[in-house]
């Protein structure tokens, strides 16, 4: 993860640049409105913040090119689109802590390593905020790392590999969230053994999270 949330946004400036003398997608000199909408610009406008705000440049290069009828992006004006959050609130599944930007979590973190703290003590997840979490990608809940790190393969997020792909007889529904999914299944697998009488052990929701993600 970086240490600042790169956000890409859609035309945050509106429509036209260059006070309003040009196209902000294709830089057409006095575009009237018939121009701009060639572009779907209103109908990307009327969509929520989160549905046109996207993590990665090449997210938002694709989402013009589908979008906006092969609109590519266009640097510098485009570079002012992207913008950075320093605030990013989580929790620390160590002692429990909200931590409120993420120098705040990185110092906070390494404060407890240093004092011999692993992630075999981490309990529950990070607790992004949802418009954050919604963009996370290619990772594992933070409490199966400690279980991961001793596998034959352990998961990597920068091995292509290792993509998330759940298989078919998983019954694991890839979601834009696959963090999110598997929080919502390990939540119903408890309950369902609660209802039964039985308390899972953390083992026991290890192992269950290990097979809705891999299969066995």
């Amino acid at each position: 993860m970086l240490p600042l949330l790169r956000l890409c946004r859609c035309t945050p400036h509106g429509p036209t640049q260059n006070n309003g003398t040009s196209c902000a997608f294709c830089g057409e000199l006095q575009p009237d409105t018939q121009h701009l909408e060639s572009h779907n610009y209103s109908f990307c406008a009327e969509q929520p913040a989160q549905e046109r705000t996207f993590f990665r440049k090449d997210h938002l290069t694709q989402h013009l090119r589908l979008a906006h009828n092969e609109c590519k992006f266009h640097a510098p004006t485009m570079e002012s689109w992207i913008s950075y959050d320093h605030e990013i609130q989580s929790r620390c599944g160590l002692c429990d802590a909200r931590l409120m930007s993420w120098t705040e979590r990185v110092e906070h973190l390494a404060a407890h390593f240093k004092q011999g703290k692993t992630m075999n003590d981490w309990v529950g997840g990070h607790e992004f905020e949802p418009y954050v979490e919604q963009f996370v990608e290619n990772a594992v809940p933070p409490f199966l790392i400690a279980m991961e790190k001793k596998t034959p393969d352990p998961f990597s997020a920068s091995n292509p590999s290792h993509a998330f792909q759940a298989p078919e007889s998983s019954g694991f529904t890839l979601k834009i969230n696959c963090i999110h999914h598997l929080d919502e299944q390990l939540r119903g697998f408890i309950k369902t053994q609660v209802t039964q009488g039985h308390v899972p052990t953390d083992i026991e929701i290890q192992n269950h999270a290990r097979i809705l993600v891999y299969g066995s």
